[in-house]
């Protein structure tokens, strides 16, 4: 069986010794060769043998090297440094072929990927005008089943008895944290529909404020709080206030359980972004579930412990990473948490 030949050439020149010569030279170097003694030979040639390269001699090197000749030798020439000359033209005719074939899935990839992302952004509109649609649906009957148990534990329709009672304020409590689901889940819907409003954000004085509310909302705690001086952001002042909101309530949360609590906030400004971490030494959780805490619902603790309903977390993550930034958390179990976000700077 003939080995593979390293290219098929195709040589014109009208020196018939010369094309021998170095058709011999060539088999010997592992070519296989077409000769052509005149160029309607070659043309011939070309469109029966289909080369990989043309070698010719009595050509004007100017007008080859600008139609696209890869190189040339001068005649008379040395043979063997005709093989040199065909190791780099094929080399480079290989290197062109694999880029063209690299831009060409590249191409491809580029189209499959544009048509994935046209669908993702479809399927997520869908979404959340489900969620709201859900959401927005769900708030009028919850209201009315809040309000008639309210009516009906004022005892204004009737008195009740204790038992009674108890079963309303059961009823009461569950919708009222439905409502906050609710609530919850029209504001996740519509964050995809908010157009940024970008601003200088004194994230110091918010903070400040978030904080004095938390704790007159637990005024028998005495929650240890320790900010440092914060970089101001370029951002939405009301969805950056929501993302610090929801990461420091989990940080009052997580702590309820603690003898001496303490919440730590700090940040730092380095080339263009703003980078902010609250601290605290709560509950803490397993990082073997952090690559899930993010996800819409998602609980790391159960709610007889810590009451929630899974979504803050990732309303921040939505926000953060709608302007440009990053949200992650470290935390070791009894040990407490740490998140991190940035915003531009």
């Amino acid at each position: 069986m003939n080995p593979t030949p390293l290219a098929r050439l195709l040589i014109v020149d009208d020196e018939s010794a010369q094309v021998t010569a170095l058709s011999r030279t060539l088999a010997a170097a592992g070519y296989a060769t077409t000769a052509a003694g005149s160029g309607p030979e070659a043309l011939c040639a070309l469109r029966t043998a289909a080369p990989d390269r043309a070698t010719a001699f009595d050509v004007l090197v100017v007008a080859a090297m600008k139609s696209g000749a890869l190189d040339y030798i001068l005649k008379p020439f040395n043979l063997r440094t005709i093989i040199p000359v065909l190791s780099r033209a094929l080399a480079v005719r290989r290197l062109r072929l694999e880029n063209t074939a690299l831009l060409q899935r590249l191409a491809n990839r580029t189209t499959e990927l544009e048509a994935a992302n046209r669908e993702l952004q479809r399927a997520n509109k869908e979404l959340e005008a489900f969620t709201y649609s859900v959401s927005h649906d769900l708030r009028q009957p919850l209201n009315g089943m809040i309000g008639f148990t309210e009516l009906l534990v004022g005892e204004k329709p009737g008195p009740l008895n204790d038992r009674q009672k108890e079963f309303l304020g059961n009823i009461r409590r569950a919708g009222q944290q439905l409502l906050r689901l609710t609530d919850e889940l029209l504001n996740f819907s519509r964050l995809g529909q908010q157009p940024l409003e970008r601003e200088t954000v004194n994230v110091g004085t918010m903070v400040r404020e978030i904080l004095d509310q938390l704790r007159d909302a637990e005024p028998h705690r005495n929650v240890e709080l320790r900010v440092s001086a914060l970089p101001d952001a370029r951002a939405d002042s009301a969805l950056v206030r929501q993302v610090l909101v929801n990461l420091l309530s989990n940080a009052f949360k997580f702590t309820r359980r603690v003898p001496d609590p303490v919440i730590e906030v700090d940040g730092r400004q380095q080339a263009g972004e703003c980078t902010y971490t609250i601290r605290d030494n709560g509950a803490g959780f397993d990082m073997r579930n952090a690559q899930r805490l993010f996800a819409i619902f998602h609980r790391l603790h159960s709610e007889r412990d810590f009451e929630g309903n899974g979504v803050g977390l990732s309303i921040a993550q939505r926000i953060v990473e709608r302007h440009g930034g990053r949200i992650w958390a470290e935390a070791a179990v009894g040990q407490g948490a740490k998140f991190t976000f940035t915003l531009p700077g």
